[in-house]
């Protein structure tokens, strides 16, 4: 049908286009309506291991980019995905991880921003507790089942974190010697575990379902005949290969091959990030480093990472977090419904079936932060 020279008015959903000349009329459909504006407002992304805004010393370039590239290395097993951290007292009471900060306190790196955060935090901040409290002998078991959107991309396996530490005193001074480990184990089989733990604490545990093990830190007291912590959690959390790896030094072997790589690069790659102006250029700095590691077989598997705004080194729960920018090299977080394509999931933070953002967040909670 030809329409005449004034102007006409076609609905397609929500979307209205006015003509101004004659035209045909071609019907579009709600859902390709949608569709056509998905493709039209959703930026390029680009995934960036660690943010340019967290890093203040080549030292630290190197700790982050060495973690990062252990815990999210590519096609890498299990057991060389493990990494080692260090947690100790100082004198004035407080407890540091002194790779990151040995003038901040370890819970000045936990977030509450998320309902998700917040129960993670709660097991940290146990886990400190023990550190401080408990005697040396003290191991500390925290699991954290993997996430049903915790996937960065599709298809890709869906992992849950374990940290472990134990309680000893070196040079007088108190530490808490901790493995990071990413696991293939169920949700039911940690919360096994964690049952099979639990029979060796005082602590009243609510242990009803794996959720239940997010905000909860199993602690106990090594038993009197067992005098290796590792040797003691493999009989209770089974993943042989990982025992196998910690107690043969394989882990600290790997460890250290990562961070002699990660030091040659961050060397490079802190001094363009020192210089770097603009956000674009930061983030030319953390992709420099990202390609060099990789020139080097390190990999680093950004769907293995967390998301913006979270901590996403579970394992280990501290600083360092992947960040999303767009083809100008701009940080892409949410300031209206258009930045983002939204599609049909479950919001991470308030709970609730609905359209969500690729952070799994919805609309309503994203505008809170």
């Amino acid at each position: 049908m030809e329409l005449p020279d004034s102007a006409a008015t076609v609905k397609a959903g929500k979307l209205a286009t006015s003509f101004s000349t004659s035209r045909n009329i071609i019907p579009v459909s709600a859902e390709e309506s949608r569709a056509r504006r998905k493709m039209v407002k959703s930026p390029e992304r680009t995934l960036i291991s660690i943010d340019p805004n967290s890093i203040t010393s080549e030292d630290l370039f190197t700790v982050n980019l060495r973690d990062v590239a252990v815990e999210a290395g590519a096609n890498q097993s299990l057991e060389r995905r493990v990494n080692l951290f260090q947690q100790r007292v100082t004198p004035d009471g407080m407890v540091v991880n002194p790779e990151l900060d040995e003038h901040r306190d370890v819970s000045e790196f936990y977030s509450t921003k998320t309902e998700r955060d917040r129960k993670e935090t709660q097991a940290a901040l146990q886990i400190r507790d023990a550190i401080l409290n408990m005697p040396d002998g003290a191991v500390s078991v925290w699991f954290s089942p993997a996430y049903e959107d915790s996937s960065a991309e599709s298809g890709t396996e869906k992992l849950g974190r374990i940290t472990v530490g134990h309680n000893k005193t070196v040079d007088g001074v108190r530490e808490c010697e901790s493995f990071g480990i990413v696991s293939d184990l169920s949700g039911d089989q940690m919360l096994t575990s964690a049952w099979r733990l639990a029979e060796f604490t005082d602590r009243a545990l609510r242990l009803e379902s794996p959720e239940d093990l997010r905000n909860t830190a199993v602690i106990l007291q090594l038993p009197e005949l067992e005098d290796n912590p590792w040797e003691f959690l493999r009989s209770y959390i089974p993943m042989p290969n990982v025992w196998d790896a910690i107690l043969s030094g394989e882990v600290q072997d790997n460890i250290g091959d990562v961070n002699h790589d990660a030091a040659v690069v961050a060397k490079e790659a802190y001094a363009l990030l020192a210089k770097a102006s603009t956000y674009n250029e930061q983030v030319a700095a953390i992709k420099t480093a990202e390609r060099m590691m990789a020139e080097r077989g390190r990999i680093i598997d950004h769907s293995q990472l967390d998301c913006p705004t979270v901590m996403s080194n579970e394992s280990q729960v501290y600083s360092f977090r992947y960040g999303l920018i767009n083809s100008k090299g701009e940080p892409m977080f949410a300031t209206s419904e258009t930045e983002w394509t939204y599609t049909a999931g479950h919001c991470r933070v308030c709970e609730t079936d609905t359209e969500v953002g690729p952070c799994k967040i919805c609309k309503d909670c994203e505008k809170k932060f």
